[in-house]
Order: C-alpha cells, then structure tokens, then sequence
C-alpha cells in the first residue's frame, strides 16, 4: 500500500515537472525567437538608413562615387550576409553587392526590379518583411527597404537589403 502511494505521488510529481518544464522551454523559444526577428529587423533597417544617409543628397554621378558606394553597399551585405542594393523611384536596380553584379554589371535583382507595392511601403520611411519580396525568391527571406532624397526633399529612390 505504501509503494502504490508513493508511486503515485512520485508519478504525478514527475508528470508536473515535465509539463513544467515543457512550458518554459516553450515560453523560452518564443521570448528567443521573437528578441532575434527584432535584432535582425534593426539590423537590416539599420544598415538601410546608413547608406540611404550616404547617399541622400548626393549631386556627385560620377564613376567614383559609384564604385565608393559600391565598396559600402559590399561591407553592409557581407556584415548582414545579405545582399544590399539600390534602385531608383520605379524599381530598377542600379546598383547591387551581389557577386553576379561585381562580375558583369547584371544580376537577377536587377533583371526582376523590385515590385511596387515594396516601393510604396518603403515611401513611408522603412519597409521589412519575412517574405519572398513579390516572389523574386524561391525561399523565405528578411527584407528591409528605406528611401533616399533628392537634395530638394523628394525621394530620389530606395536601399533594400535582402
């Protein structure tokens, strides 16, 4: 009698602690996963509005200024381990840190362009999404869009960092 008691009780006393246990690891998972979506998110809106404010402004087309961009749009995306790019007000890519870009001036986001609905939420300051951005990718990716000025105010067009 005294064994059926305590097993009993050592049985509920283990059930409570595994649920237990359960409840925190699950509570831990979430309070993780959603500390590491908000580092990313200011990551990526971070280094958008770094190089948004470099070039914000900026009268000077010439070929150096483009090749200084591009050695800054590379350190941003080998810091995030993305790809950082830069397209003017009706989503054409001009400008990419993609490897298919440092070879041939070409790649696949500036083949496709970026979508307009992107555009138009990146127009309010800061766009970000987990997403396929319009169904340019096959997978999932982090998107962050900012725009950059015009000396006169006006957007000039957008920094994206997939």
């Amino acid at each position: 009698m005294k064994n059926r008691l305590f097993y009993k009780i050592f049985l509920s006393t283990a059930i409570a602690m595994v649920l237990s246990m359960i409840i925190i690891l699950a509570l831990l998972s979430v309070t993780v996963s959603n500390y590491l979506f908000n580092e990313k998110k200011e990551l990526l809106i971070d280094n958008c509005s770094t190089i948004s404010s470099v070039i914000s402004g900026e009268t000077d087309n010439s070929t150096n200024f483009y090749i200084s961009l591009h050695g800054i749009t590379n350190v941003v995306s080998n810091a995030v381990s993305g790809d950082a790019y830069i397209c003017d007000t009706e989503g054409n890519v001009f400008l990419c840190s993609c490897k298919e870009w440092r070879e041939s001036k070409v790649c696949s986001h500036s083949n496709q362009g970026v979508p307009k609905l992107v555009l138009e939420n990146a127009a309010d300051g800061e766009f970000f999404e987990i997403g396929r951005l319009g169904n340019h990718f096959n997978n999932i990716h982090y998107t962050a869009a900012t725009p950059y000025y015009n000396s006169d105010g006006s957007i000039a067009g957008y920094v994206l960092i997939v």
